[in-house]
């Protein structure tokens, strides 16, 4: 089953301007952030196409990718003139201070809470946990509806579902919680309250529970 670790995601300061400065990510704009290994199935072009709609009045959004190969999609960008605001960050891998690896790593923590929107735009996932990590950090989730990336989500409440293939209801949706500051918290506290129960605590209790029935 997925989970998160509650406390570490807890106990891990956003420090905003300061991972954003390490990962050379623009302090003044408002990032979407998504990732993945880069692969035809995520989607991830339609999120980069997504910036021709936000950006369309002004220059305020640009969009992270964490994973491998998505310094790949830096000519999508490029394509709607959107180089600036797209920002490929290779996979982050890290130790916590007493050397035990954590997952996800501490600096992507950072980035998650350093980031002002979530979005997963794969056509097809099995769980897509990254959304679940996004959710315990604090910020909106948008995802499309396709298999494993519609699940565990209600639509307004807990988070976005939008069409898959859409660049444009991405940043609709995007707009919209930009518009509406007290729908963007209220799905932010719904989402962290219904993850609760994914804490990996509550997982391991009801495998044991599952196990002890069995017995």
């Amino acid at each position: 089953a997925p989970g998160v670790d509650y406390k570490v995601f807890a106990g891990c300061e956003a420090g905003g301007s300061e991972i954003r400065r390490k990962w050379g990510i623009p302090i003044d704009k408002k990032i979407i952030i998504s990732v993945g290994r880069n692969h035809p199935k995520k989607g991830f072009k339609d999120l980069i196409r997504a910036l021709k709609f936000l950006n369309k009045d002004n220059d305020q959004f640009a969009v992270v990718i964490v994973g491998k190969g998505t310094n790949e999609l830096i000519s999508e960008a490029e394509k709607i003139g959107q180089e600036h605001n797209f920002i490929p960050v290779k996979e982050i891998a890290g130790f916590s201070a007493n050397g035990i690896d954590t997952f996800p790593s501490i600096e992507l923590i950072k980035l998650y809470k350093a980031s002002n929107y979530f979005v997963l735009p794969s056509y097809i996932e099995t769980f897509g946990n990254v959304k679940l990590e996004a959710i315990v950090a604090g910020i909106p989730v948008i995802v499309t509806d396709a298999p494993g990336c519609r699940d565990f989500i209600q639509d307004g409440k807990d988070g976005m579902i939008v069409p898959a293939h859409s660049p444009e209801k991405i940043a609709e949706s995007i707009l919209q919680l930009e518009k509406d500051p007290d729908l963007r918290q209220s799905i932010i506290e719904h989402g962290k309250l219904k993850a609760r129960n994914q804490d990996w605590d509550n997982v391991a209790r009801q495998y044991l529970e599952v196990y002890e029935s069995l017995i």
